[in-house]
């Protein structure tokens, strides 16, 4: 692309890389309307911009001195158990009238300055419409990670199941432990391979089985329960532009092996989508590994995606 110059990023830059996220974050809006409006304004976004900047250097692309496309990451001590950067879905971005080559000549600016600095894990998230964001990352060796999906809370019309549907009381700690403890191994194995603490500490369920801003939605066959459902607060580990006092998240779910395929999932779905809107929430939102195949078509059949999370991983040695 002629005339594009990579420099690196000042605070005077600020302003248009938050004008260029906004003009973006609008363009999926239009094709996911359950997304808040003001995830991504100006004055939300600015103050994360300058702190982000102050903690780490960036770089930006210059056409004929205006900014076309910016890239900035947060150092990690740990990512996925490696020193790595990681990217937000505001913290980068390129018109989409320029060349998509640009995304290559931002990441050349940077990665070298990382893997000099021992980050060799190098990931960003990409919002899901910017087909041609994601294929140039996929270019640059990035493979897809994580996927965010969000949904309305229109109620999910599904048949009878022959399965007890109930929220769970902490009574039922002992049977979601190890309901939840499947899940945990399920998401070590093949082909996920998410790499998770083997000891499979339960605290956190129980302290979630007992505030009531959770809700537990269970699958009971008799005295045993097949399959839960998490619903919650905007969860912390989805992308930010769905983190809103509107949003529930779901962060969990699990049905065991003999009961898949038979429409468990989708009345646990039903019934925490009833709750959330007697609860007040305006839209509810999942985060999933893309090689977590059975769950990853049943996401997508219910939710519309809004951000994909990528990884590349470098070998420093």
């Amino acid at each position: 692309m002629r005339s594009l110059t990579i420099q690196p990023l000042t605070e005077a830059h600020l302003p248009a890389a938050a004008d260029l996220v906004c003009a973006r974050y609008a363009a999926l809006r239009r094709v996911v309307p359950p997304l808040p409006a003001c995830s991504a304004e100006p004055r939300t976004l600015l103050p994360r911009l300058h702190d982000m900047a102050q903690r780490a250097a960036g770089a930006v692309a210059l056409h004929n001195g205006r900014l076309v496309g910016f890239l900035l990451a947060y150092h990690l001590e740990r990512l996925r158990g490696r020193r790595g950067v990681f990217s937000p879905e505001w913290a980068n971005g390129v018109d989409p009238a320029v060349d998509a080559s640009v995304h290559a000549a931002l990441y050349a600016h940077m990665a070298h300055q990382w893997v000099a600095a021992g980050y060799g894990l190098h990931g960003l998230s990409l919002f899901a419409n910017d087909s041609a964001a994601n294929e140039a990352w996929h270019w640059l060796g990035f493979g897809l990670a994580v996927a965010d999906g969000v949904r309305d809370l229109t109620p999910l019309v599904t048949p009878p199941s022959p399965l007890t549907i109930r929220r769970a009381t902490f009574a039922d700690l002992p049977q979601l432990v190890e309901l939840d403890g499947a899940l945990h191994h399920h998401l070590m194995a093949a082909p996920i391979f998410l790499p998770l603490d083997p000891s499979g500490d339960h605290t956190a369920l129980a302290d979630e089985l007992a505030d009531p801003t959770y809700a537990f939605w269970t699958a009971w066959e008799r005295d045993e329960v097949v399959a839960f459902m998490k619903f919650g607060s905007a969860s912390i580990n989805t992308c930010a532009v769905v983190y809103d006092p509107g949003t529930t998240s779901i962060t969990g779910a699990f049905t065991k092996t003999v009961w898949r395929g038979q429409g468990v999932a989708a009345t646990l779905l039903a019934r925490g989508l009833a709750w959330a809107r007697a609860a007040g929430y305006t839209r509810c939102a999942v985060d999933f590994e893309p090689m977590n195949t059975p769950a990853a078509r049943f996401w997508q059949t219910h939710f519309r995606l809004v951000c994909l999370s990528h990884l590349r991983s470098i070998d420093l040695c």
